[in-house]
């Protein structure tokens, strides 16, 4: 019944380990986390590290898209708990983990990890 709730937070959980991984905290100073006013690295700070720049496009492009996911998995939640099958979302899944799946390929490009 929550298969649709289960994949948007197993995608979401995807992305945010994707992100630790090729920016893990300790690759981070507390200098830097002080001055984006956090205390642990945050998921903008990870794109800009693992993206190698300050180029406002190519990071905002993978940060909407998290926020989208994000949106996507509270969305997907609430429908779950419906007592209706009047919301058929499996088409919506799809597209969502279709579009994960190319926004991860498009991290790991720039980031020169995707082999030839």
């Amino acid at each position: 019944m929550d298969r649709h709730s289960q994949v948007t937070h197993s995608a979401r959980e995807l992305l945010i380990q994707v992100l630790a991984y090729l920016a893990p905290d300790e690759t981070f100073t507390k200098e830097e986390c002080t001055q984006h006013n956090v205390n642990k690295p945050s998921r903008k700070m990870r794109i800009k590290r693992i993206l190698g720049t300050t180029s406002e496009g190519p990071i905002n492009l993978i940060d909407s898209f998290a926020d989208t996911l994000d949106n996507m998995y509270h969305v997907l939640t609430g429908e779950a708990h419906r007592r209706n099958d009047q919301f058929k979302s499996d088409q919506t899944i799809t597209a969502l983990l279709v579009s994960l799946g190319s926004f991860l390929v498009m991290l790991l490009d720039w980031h020169d990890l995707i082999l030839p």
